[in-house]
């Protein structure tokens, strides 16, 4: 996913895979570009999207399956590729990171690009 730096209301999502509906923590865990991490406080999606993963692929994600998060003024801050990550705590004790949309790695991609 391509967003702007300073972007304001830019939904970040994160896959998780299976049902999360019951979660009691969720979260979307970030590395920026310069190596500083950190977290955002997501909420569960509860619709059915259609998002366009990193090889240009439309790929629909069901609702219940993935958390998401919209950014506020200074959250995107600095340029370059970030990594992102969906993590939840479910009701039970079970803790999980989710997949990216591929579901082969954990860590999803951000490119941050300069505004023109």
């Amino acid at each position: 996913m391509k967003v702007l730096k300073g972007a304001i209301g830019v939904r970040i999502v994160a896959d998780c895979v299976s049902n999360v509906s019951t979660a009691l923590v969720q979260t979307i865990k970030y590395t920026k570009s310069d190596g500083t991490t950190g977290e955002w406080t997501a909420t569960v999606g509860t619709a059915s999207i259609d998002v366009d993963n990193e090889s240009g692929e439309t790929i629909t994600y069901e609702a219940y399956t993935y958390i998401y998060y919209d950014t506020l003024i200074d959250d995107i801050d600095v340029l370059g590729d970030w990594k992102v990550q969906a993590y939840v705590e479910l009701s039970g004790g079970l803790k999980t990171h989710g997949n990216d949309n591929e579901g082969k790695n954990p860590w999803g991609l951000l490119r941050v690009e300069d505004v023109l």
